[in-house]
């Protein structure tokens, strides 16, 4: 899905300013420069891949099938693999078809550099050697700052914030865990201030084994949700909404 850019004013002017150049200049203008775009694919659960107009790839928590049985795409790569917490649902290597360089919960805290990127970790709750612990991670790529939250089980804090910096893209868990609930999302959403919300780890027909909720009553409490035809999209820094939109991707 191509979201729909803002800069109306400018898309009417071009026009006219080549028209003008065409009488006053023997050459015509320059063609506008290409906006770099990332593209996004929802594999399941708190999975996506994240591919940069460069081709770099990151992966976030990879799920075993045992556990979700979404349809895994064949001969899935990366070039990076991010792990918020130490579970099946999202340390599982064995989803990936190659052997990419994994960032992963204790030793993914701080700042990490991977493929060209600086990814940064930050630990939102349990402790390091605990496998309770949880690392939300943030990077950016072509100008688009991207922050997943990994299993987040309560509101996030300002230092947390400071240290990932705002988001424009945030990948937010709305069906699970159980301890995050609908006022932690709303303060979390508050202090972040993301462009785009991409919910994830909810209940759909491939998670029967997990205990997780519908998203559809935290929906329908936000502004600007828009349902995509696919489980796939593209974003760029130029297309990014003036206001805050929830993009929820196609069930693969």
């Amino acid at each position: 899905m191509k979201i729909i850019m803002h800069n109306h004013r400018l898309a009417l002017l071009l026009p006219v300013l080549a028209g003008l150049c065409l009488g006053a200049c023997k050459s015509a203008p320059p063609q506008a420069a290409r906006v770099p775009k990332v593209t996004v694919e929802w594999i399941g659960c708190n999975a996506f891949k994240v591919t940069s107009s460069l081709g770099i790839v990151l992966v976030t928590d990879p799920f075993n099938p045992k556990q979700a049985a979404y349809p895994v795409p064949q001969n899935l790569k990366a070039s990076i693999v991010t792990v918020s917490h130490e579970s099946d649902l999202a340390n599982y290597s064995g989803l990936l078809a190659n052997a990419p360089q994994i960032i992963r919960t204790n030793m993914g805290v701080g700042s990490n550099r991977a493929s060209g990127l600086l990814v940064r970790g930050v630990a939102t709750g349990g402790a390091p050697g605990r496998s309770d612990l949880n690392v939300a991670y943030s990077w950016e790529m072509d100008g688009v700052r991207f922050c997943h939250l990994g299993a987040l089980t309560g509101p996030i804090t300002w230092s947390q914030v400071e240290a990932l910096g705002r988001p424009d893209v945030l990948f937010l868990p709305v069906g699970s865990p159980p301890e995050l609930d609908d006022s932690g999302r709303d303060k979390t959403l508050q202090l972040l201030q993301p462009r785009l919300v991409i919910p994830m780890g909810y209940k759909t027909r491939h998670t029967s084994k997990l205990n997780a909720r519908s998203p559809r009553e935290w929906l329908a409490s936000q502004p600007n949700v828009i349902p995509l035809a696919s489980n796939r999209f593209e974003v760029s820094k130029d297309s990014l909404p003036y206001t805050r939109a929830v993009l929820v991707p196609a069930i693969p």
